[in-house]
């Protein structure tokens, strides 16, 4: 599986992996990561990121 998604807002790339997988656990599993991404990031970055790929 592989998400990419350039300069979206975070909140819809949270949502596009919402979509994207059917599995709640995978569900899961992405939010956590979206999560920790977001709080890794710069304050400019939290409203948007360049490049958010996951493989």
């Amino acid at each position: 599986m592989e998400i990419h998604a350039h300069t979206v807002p975070t909140g819809h790339i949270v949502t596009a992996m919402a979509i994207t997988n059917a599995s709640g656990v995978a569900l899961q599993a992405l939010a956590g990561l979206a999560h920790s991404a977001l709080q890794e990031a710069t304050r400019s970055d939290l409203h948007y990121l360049s490049q958010f790929s996951i493989n």
